[in-house]
């Protein structure tokens, strides 16, 4: 072996080059080292690590967000790979039946909803309490009848359908709930409710509106009606592409769909007025024989509320303990007021049959809640819906009506 040094090659300055027997690298081999991992294990997808994978997959859909808040890295990591993990998170868990076409439906397009983590969390939830509270509604429709005819642990086969068409009819109420939180968070501009104010003043619109005869009461009519105008102009146009927007929405949906609706609205609307003939106020009296108007205000209250809503009404206060015999009675001993744990989930309900201060017009408030459910409850469409349910049921029990529209 040849013990001098390398011969150095080239006379200029700079940095010595060497003349070397070993090829230089090429640009490939000059990359970082990565193993073939598809000769050891299949990797299951792209880049994400397996650990992270099954923490996605088998955790609670809840876990998929505090990941993402991590670090930017994972958060990539998982955002690059969103539909291919909510769709093994549904496979993994074993979601059987499949989630609804209706629940995750847009209601807006008609078309699926983008499979998100944040719609996937949604979905979850509503499939939960869906299910949850159709078999509560359907354990208080058919009462002791299915206890008698399937025992009182398990439903038969003609509850457990009914306890499905609440459950489907529930996914569409969701839907109507959504379109109504949305339009209500577009802010209407001024300027185009100025204009219809003059057209209501001068064709008479409002129901509430009417000329005075007097000389002295027509001088006064103009100013003191605007402000009401205003107001009722201003939550009309809202409330009139509500019922649009849900009209909209109602006409993609086929006719079992429908009716499967009517059905869910008709039975909460029976286990609400439960709720509120039990925890009313003791001085109002009026709450003992509800009216048109009160189903009316129902059915408006009942089509606003969403999941997480409707979940603390019906699941989770009726398990508490207020406004009882003794509590009322303590109340007339001691002139204090017993505190009801759903004065603030029924505030918006007591606020609509109490008068809005702001309308002050009792007539207005009605015509302005039945220009969002109107065109879905009251139509040739919605009543033929709500004449089938009826006749469903009545065959279903065999007995009555379970329901009145």
């Amino acid at each position: 072996m040849d013990p001098s040094p390398p011969v150095r090659e080239g006379g200029g300055g700079g940095e010595p080059q060497y003349s070397l027997t070993r090829k230089p690298k090429t640009k490939t081999e000059r990359n970082d080292y990565r193993p073939d991992m598809s000769s050891e294990r299949p990797v299951i997808f792209g880049g994400v690590p397996d650990v992270l994978f099954l923490i996605l997959s088998m955790g609670d859909a809840s876990t998929i967000p505090v990941l993402c808040r991590l670090n930017k890295a994972t958060y990539e990591t998982i955002k690059s790979h969103e539909a291919f993990l909510c769709t093994s998170y549904l496979r993994l868990h074993d979601f059987n039946p499949p989630l609804d076409k209706i629940l995750t439906m847009d209601p807006n397009t008609g078309h699926r909803a983008p499979f998100s983590f944040v719609n996937l969390q949604k979905f979850v939830f509503r499939r939960q309490t869906a299910l949850m509270l159709a078999s509560r509604v359907a354990r208080s429709g058919w009462g002791a009848w299915w206890a008698i005819k399937g025992g009182a642990g398990e439903m038969d086969a003609e509850a457990e359908m009914f306890r499905q068409r609440v459950e489907r009819g529930l996914y569409v109420m969701f839907h109507m709930s959504d379109i109504a939180r949305d339009v209500e968070r577009i802010k209407l501009r001024p300027h185009r409710v100025a204009g219809s104010i003059y057209r209501v003043l001068l064709l008479n619109w409002l129901p509430c509106v009417r000329f005075e005869t007097t000389g002295n009461s027509r001088n006064w009519w103009f100013p003191r009606h605007m402000s009401h105008i205003y107001v009722v102009l201003l939550r009309m146009t809202q409330q009139r592409e509500i019922g649009k927007r849900r009209w909209r929405f109602r006409q993609m949906l086929d006719l079992e769909r429908r009716v499967d609706f009517h059905i869910a609205l008709q039975m909460l609307r029976q286990f609400l007025e439960t709720i509120i003939f039990a925890h009313c106020p003791d001085d109002d009296a009026s709450i003992s024989s509800l009216g048109c108007e009160d189903v009316d205000i129902t059915n408006w209250f009942l089509l606003r509320q969403g999941a997480h809503s409707l979940e603390e009404i019906f699941l989770e206060l009726p398990d508490r303990d207020c406004c009882s015999i003794e509590d009322r009675a303590r109340k007339q001993q001691d002139g204090v007021p017993p505190v009801c744990d759903y004065s603030e989930a029924l505030k918006e309900y007591w606020d609509a049959r109490n008068g809005d201060e702001t309308v002050d017009c009792k007539q207005c408030e009605a015509w302005l809640r039945s220009s969002s459910t109107q065109s879905i409850l009251n139509d040739f469409f919605g009543l033929h819906a709500l004449d089938l349910g009826k006749e469903w049921v009545r065959q279903m029990r065999g007995e009555g009506e379970l329901f009145e529209g």
